[in-house]
């Protein structure tokens, strides 16, 4: 039986909260204390689902690099960018798509949608090829390489 707990608005204002008169503790009522568990059980869930698509990711990086390498010996580092974000990224899915069909199975158990898979998948690219290119530039000024 699913359970769908964010219908269920956690609002401390209306649960009240007992101060029991001999001892030093707080008693929350069971609604309080269900928002503080559900909170705790959806960040859990969050995490999972992040280490889940992190995963996805990594799975997709060689791929792209493979098919982005290419462009960056003949066409430089614009022409790398534009086709790590593109092409190298939809070949990688599709290269996924044929050999590991079964594997999505594993992330809808898991609450999460071809959908949100790619499009997550594809802001992680994008923040990696970022990181690429920080790293590349700050290389370059520390050891003071020329490109013309």
């Amino acid at each position: 039986m699913k359970v769908n707990l964010l219908k269920r608005k956690c609002n401390p204002k209306i649960s009240t909260v007992f101060f029991h008169p001999k001892k030093t503790k707080v008693i929350l009522t069971s609604y309080y204390k269900s928002c503080i568990i559900s909170f705790l059980f959806f960040t859990k869930m969050n995490i999972r689902k992040l280490a889940n698509i992190l995963t996805f990711y990594k799975s997709t990086i060689p791929i792209n690099l493979a098919v982005s390498v290419l462009p960056l010996l003949y066409g430089g580092m614009p022409f790398f960018e534009a086709i790590f974000l593109t092409l190298g990224f939809i070949t990688s899915l599709f290269v996924k798509e044929f050999t590991n069909k079964n594997e999505y199975l594993f992330y809808n158990n898991n609450g999460i949608t071809k959908i949100q898979l790619f499009v997550l998948s594809y802001i992680l690219n994008f923040f990696f090829l970022a990181l690429i290119v920080i790293l590349i530039n700050l290389i370059m000024k520390l050891f003071w390489i020329i490109t013309f």
